[in-house]
């Protein structure tokens, strides 16, 4: 049993429970807990979630520390607390219960039934759970869950909520709903992400300005053509030749690509950019918006580029040459076509390594642009293929020695730029990974 006057302690029941309340709260007096009585004050008959709610409350927002309760089983009274947002109360009927739900589940109220259960088995039974303390470690993770899970529930909406948007043909897998709304809520803004199927493009940006929606993302197919009906684009966004971003500036919508500069934002947290020789598989969308951002955002040694087309890896190549060696940002970059054949001869000279194609994604978790002695000891590997969060290629690399960067970070850190861009406020992004995350093990992708 804890020290005496050790807890605040909040009681409820109805009229089944009011005897055995009343003899709780009595034991508990004798301890010299701190009690605080929320009814009910008689056997007359009543309804139990009229006075557990008060109680649950007291808990939830720290006024008292633990609850007890008690109604005709203890089921009802344990239901009622459990709808308020972070409680987490119990049924005991045993000391197993006793026990185990404070050390892994920290439950912070318990139901006993004034039916079923006398004083001196309730009284036993509590002096282990208000003396059990909670383990943390693993079951940690568990509660958090819990607790997003209560978030995600609280959604509120009224006539001031501003709304956002994903804007893509099919946009039914993106993840990207779970993050942003994890973040309006853990920030308290008054906002809501949803996904829109789109197939007539030009008509869903004038949706956007007329129901003055305030940002959207943008996905395939139309990260491309979308670019014509925008008002403005940024430098990075035209350069690429992609957007994948949008905010409405009181009603002129600009676009931009946080593509690159996610990918960018994950990769140099991991490892140094500049002057390092790095490889870069896929001449693609994704694979295009990468090679622009490692010469905007940073000054590689040098680029190997792969792809099986040749023509995709010549036309690339082109455009990368047009804006940095003769146009506004001329530079001296250094840029390489390759084939994969010539790996053998460049690949101790590379430092790291990128995966931009589809290989290894869902269904297809097997495969990988690598086999494991293909890859340089110690070099960093990123593969922005999310789904499995843990494809071939990083398992490889992790075999390997080499430091490892998953698609989610450049998923996730595109994501955080969207969420600044629209809101003026620094991103909460341990909230968003954790929303990403739980994704990815739902679609068991992992």
């Amino acid at each position: 049993m804890p020290e005496r006057g050790f807890m605040k302690i909040a009681l409820a029941s109805d009229h089944a429970g009011f005897k055995l309340k009343e003899q709780i709260k009595a034991y508990l007096k004798q301890k010299e807990f701190e009690i605080k009585d929320f009814g009910t004050y008689s056997e007359e008959s009543m309804d139990y979630p009229d006075t557990v709610k008060l109680a649950a409350r007291a808990v939830a927002n720290g006024e008292y520390e633990r609850g007890i309760l008690v109604c005709g089983s203890g089921v009802g009274a344990m239901l009622v607390a459990n709808k308020i947002k972070g409680i987490r109360a119990t049924l005991c009927p045993d000391e197993y219960t006793a026990d185990y739900s404070r050390k892994h589940n920290d439950t912070n109220m318990v139901s006993f039934s004034g039916r079923k259960q006398s004083i001196n088995e309730v009284s036993h039974l509590l002096d282990i759970w208000l003396s059990t303390e909670y383990e943390g470690g693993r079951h940690q993770n568990r509660l958090d869950k819990i607790s997003r899970i209560e978030e995600e529930e609280s959604l509120q909406i009224d006539a001031l909520t501003k709304v956002y948007c994903i804007i893509g043909n099919p946009v039914k897998h993106s993840f990207s709903p779970a993050m942003h709304n994890a973040a309006f809520k853990k920030e308290g803004i008054n906002a809501v992400y949803v996904a829109f199927e789109v197939t007539e493009l030009e008509m869903a940006v004038r949706g956007i300005k007329a129901l003055g929606i305030c940002g959207a993302s943008v996905t395939i197919p139309h990260k491309i053509n979308i670019i014509p009906c925008l008002d403005e684009v940024s430098e990075i966004a035209r350069m690429i030749g992609s957007v994948n971003t949008l905010v409405n500036k009181e009603g002129k919508i600009f676009g931009t690509n946080t593509d690159a500069e996610g990918f960018y934002k994950a990769l140099s947290l991991k490892t140094e950019v500049n002057n390092k020789n790095i490889a870069l598989f896929g001449a693609g969308g994704a694979g295009r918006a990468i090679l622009f951002a490692l010469f905007y955002y940073a000054k590689p040694a040098k680029v190997f580029l792969l792809d099986t087309d040749k023509e995709k890896q010549k036309s690339l190549k082109e455009n990368i040459d047009r804006e940095f060696l003769s146009g506004k940002h001329k530079t001296e970059i250094k840029l390489e076509t390759i084939e994969k054949d010539a790996w053998s001869k460049i690949k101790d000279k590379v430092d790291i390594i990128i995966n931009a194609t589809p290989i290894g994604m869902e269904p297809d978790y097997n495969f990988s642009i690598l086999t494991l002695e293909e890859i340089p000891h110690g070099c960093t590997v990123m593969d922005i293929v999310y789904h499995p969060h843990k494809t071939r290629l990083l398992q490889y690399a992790e075999e390997r020695k080499c430091r490892i960067v998953y698609g989610i970070d450049m998923l996730l850190y595109q994501g955080v730029l969207q969420f600044e861009l629209w809101t003026g406020r620094k991103a909460p992004i341990e909230v968003m990974r954790r929303a990403l995350e739980e994704k990815v093990y739902s679609s068991n992708a992992l």
